[in-house]
């Protein structure tokens, strides 16, 4: 075919060995496995899944682009190597955490994770995990599956990759195929960088915004071969980069794709200059090459590992267990790339002859582990549970963790709810006063007209606000909730005022005066700070103002545990909640305004003890520190009563 005359040929076997590649893989799996460990604060995993794409993107086109220029590229054949490559351990990994899963999570995280599995299974977790990631979401810590949102990505690359370069490789022109394929990374990029002003999230999760970097790696087989002085360039760049990107840019900017490119680059460089320069030697050792060839396998166990473990114990993990863990991933990796992932890949296992019978495995495979799932777990096996001891009634399906009881009314942005004429009450914070606006509006909704004006993660004063870096959406909710919340303090009279939040939650650096970065290390000082910051908003105000604690992290994930473990549940320190009651005491002490504190801490945990439901069995929290409806029953009337005998 006519792309067979391109003057950058691939030399020698299209598999054959490249110690420095396997170097490279080395060097992301570590760079992963310390960062979910909790090494590194900053974005060691994400750098190393960039290198991961980019190593694939380039193995992958060498792979295809070989096989069309000796004209025996077949889509499904392709894809059923790829399959006996990669979905075997996947299985073992996904059957063997199904287990661990069904003797630790609570029933709400088994339902979670069942829907994970199949996902995984067929491919598209990367996809369910974008749509589940909004601010009440489960925490990522007890998603053991999280991590294949990766393999997800990849297959998608899979479907549309091969086309893409047998299309490019057929045209006329021996610049076409580079040309095309760099086309394709510059419209991801832009995409990316487009989607990432509004969807964070959709540009770290979904295949299209992630192209680019395969692109980038496989762009390098049309690049001519380096050597002497210029390959030890791009190496020491090449690794520099990466360096940089591991350990100066912070975890949080993971979805922005300039922070991507930097890692990307850095190991296409590596790449292109590795298995040449004199200074790859560090890549092209056995250990690292021994290392990166286990690494699929270590990335494979080494998240379910951690999240069953913090689980197991209900709370994060010390040094010395993460160490072990560490060692542990390695070894476990080991295996599985001994045991399942080398032989079957190699065909030792069996002599696969007919043409599609690794896909027909595959997909038998999926079926076997994808429909139970989907159809023994859709209530997460509440029996499991002893519910007497912990008061829960799951024939009631409202007594589970569900977004069916979630306290807030859904609101984002700010809304209005409540009587049409009835006096107006300003409700304004962040999630933790937000989790009561349902209650409110079905409460207090047939007297009182209620002017919601908060955001999640943000804290709006007088002349302070929360701006993050990291994400421009909550930039952008935040700064339209402070513009409504001002221009409503000076529009409206209101009875009263309800303000709620996470008050810990600000010191740290989330709050900003203009442009101008405001950091309180101290919580005292911040809290105060706060609510003075509140005050300043309210001048002259004469109506009850009324302030609302945060609903305490709670263990009843933890209570609602299975008991075939023995498992116990952390206790709960009340010392950043004490602080905050005398923050409150000393504010009320000083200001003009009618303070009153509704300590939602005392009302949830009286005598220090977390109730995980109310009196009717009705679980109190969606989710580690949010109230469902029945939590937020317990509060909302001491606000109305407050209102009312005013």
């Amino acid at each position: 075919m006519h792309g067979s005359q391109l003057k950058v040929p691939i030399t020698g076997r299209v598999d054959r060995y490249r110690p420095d590649i396997d170097g490279l893989r080395a060097v992301a799996v570590i760079a992963v496995l310390l960062f979910h460990l909790g090494f590194s604060k900053f974005a060691g995993g994400f750098v190393g899944v960039d290198v991961f794409f980019v190593i694939s993107g380039y193995l992958i086109t060498r792979m295809i682009r070989a096989d069309l220029e000796l004209d025996r590229f077949r889509t499904m054949g392709f894809l059923a190597r790829r399959g006996r490559r990669l979905l075997p351990a996947m299985f073992v990994v996904i059957a063997a955490t199904s287990g661990a899963a069904f003797l630790m999570l609570s029933p709400e995280h088994l339902r979670s994770f069942a829907a994970s599995a199949a996902a995984s299974v067929f491919g598209v977790s990367n996809i369910l995990f974008w749509q589940e990631s909004d601010y009440f979401d489960l925490s990522a810590r007890l998603k053991p599956l999280l991590h294949t949102w990766t393999l997800g990505v990849e297959w998608q690359f899979y479907l549309v990759w091969p086309a893409l370069v047998a299309f490019a490789m057929s045209a006329r022109t021996r610049w076409s195929a580079p040309q095309m394929i760099g086309a394709a990374a510059i419209v991801s990029l832009a995409s990316a960088v487009l989607a990432g002003l509004f969807w964070p999230a959709a540009t770290f999760y979904l295949t299209p915004f992630r192209v680019f970097e395969f692109a980038i790696g496989a762009l390098l087989l049309w690049l001519p071969p380096v050597r002497g002085a210029l390959a030890e360039l791009a190496f020491l760049i090449g690794v520099i980069l990466i360096c940089c990107a591991v350990l100066f840019i912070d975890g949080k900017v993971f979805h922005n794709p300039a922070a991507m490119l930097v890692p990307t680059i850095g190991a296409a460089l590596v790449i292109l200059g590795g298995e040449t320069s004199r200074t790859g030697i560090v890549l092209r050792n056995e250990t690292s090459a021994a290392l990166g060839r286990i690494s699929y396998s270590v990335y494979l166990v080494h998240w379910p590992l951690i999240v069953l473990t913090e689980y197991f114990f209900f709370r994060g993990l010390t040094t010395n267990e993460a160490l072990k863990l560490f060692f542990i991933s390695l070894a476990f990796g080991a295996a599985l790339h001994y045991a399942i992932e080398r032989p079957i890949h190699k065909r030792w296992i069996f002599d696969l002859k007919l043409p599609y019978v690794s896909a027909t495995m595959m997909t038998l495979a999926a079926i076997a582990i994808s429909i139970p799932a989907l159809l023994a777990i859709p209530d997460g096996l509440p029996w499991r549970v002893d519910a007497n001891a912990l008061g829960l009634r799951y024939q009631n399906t409202e007594t589970l963790v569900s977004k069916e009881i979630l306290g807030h009314l859904g609101c984002t942005e700010p809304c209005v709810f409540g009587k049409a004429d009835g006096p107006m009450i300003l409700v304004f914070g962040d999630s933790h006063v937000d989790h009561f606006t349902k209650t409110l509006d079905r409460v207090g909704g047939d007297r009182y007209r209620f002017h919601y004006a908060g955001y999640a993660s943000c804290f709006n004063g007088a002349t302070l606000t929360t701006i993050s870096s990291a994400s421009p959406s909550l930039t952008a909710g935040c700064k339209k909730a402070r513009e409504t919340l001002l221009e409503w303090v000076k529009t409206y009279q209101y009875k009263a005022v309800i303000v709620g939040q996470r008050w810990l939650n600000y010191g740290g650096g989330a709050l900003y005066r203009g442009d101008e970065q405001v950091k309180i290390a101290d919580q005292a000082t911040a809290e105060n700070t706060m609510l003075s910051e509140v005050a300043a908003l309210l001048p002259g105000f004469k109506g009850p103002v009324i302030i609302a604690g945060w609903a305490p992290i709670t263990n009843t994930a933890c209570y609602t545990r299975p008991h075939y473990l023995q498992m116990t549940c952390p206790t709960i320190s009340f010392a950043e909640y004490d602080i905050f009651r005398k923050v409150v005491s000393e504010f009320k002490s000083r200001t003009t305004l009618d303070v009153h504190f509704v300590d939602v801490a005392q009302a949830i945990c009286p005598n220090g003890k977390c109730a995980t439901t109310d009196s009717d069995g009705h679980i109190l929290y969606t989710d580690s520190d949010h109230l469902s409806i029945y939590g937020a029953a317990l509060i909302v009337p001491q606000f109305l009563s407050i209102i009312d005998r005013d």
